[in-house]
């Protein structure tokens, strides 16, 4: 009876160490998945925030051209965010725009050249990390 009471409690300790076994598996398989699901919506956010510092400058160009004394200074909706446009710099070329988005806690910024207001030519469009 010694033997099956010693078989008993090994198969007992061995289910135990199994079990904690897997559920550190199974905690480390659900981080990973919350780590992986948080870069995903910060890339979301991010891809969005450029599309938005994107369109409003488009629609600076589109106020610049239009009117030659447009200064910019002014915030827009863009979908469901808001980009500003900073005041532009330059009256004469090289003409400078700079605007910014945020979504979430990701930013973009982006700042254009241009060589000549008519027609609008583009000499420089990057996003940078500061204005």
């Amino acid at each position: 009876m010694n033997m099956t009471r010693f078989q008993g409690q090994a198969l007992l300790i061995s289910t135990l160490v199994l079990s904690v076994v897997l559920l550190q598996i199974g905690l480390l398989g659900m981080i990973a998945l919350i780590s992986s699901s948080q870069s995903t919506s910060a890339l979301e956010n991010k891809r969005i925030a450029v599309a938005s510092a994107s369109a409003c400058m488009e629609s600076a160009m589109n106020r610049l051209a239009r009117n030659g004394d447009y200064l910019g200074n002014e915030t827009l909706m863009v979908a469901s965010t808001t980009c500003a446009i900073r005041p532009i710099a330059g009256s004469s070329v090289p003409i400078t725009i700079e605007t910014r988005a945020q979504v979430g806690n990701q930013h973009a910024r982006i700042r254009a050249m241009f060589s000549s207001r008519s027609p609008m030519a583009i000499t420089s469009w990057v996003e940078v990390a500061n204005f």
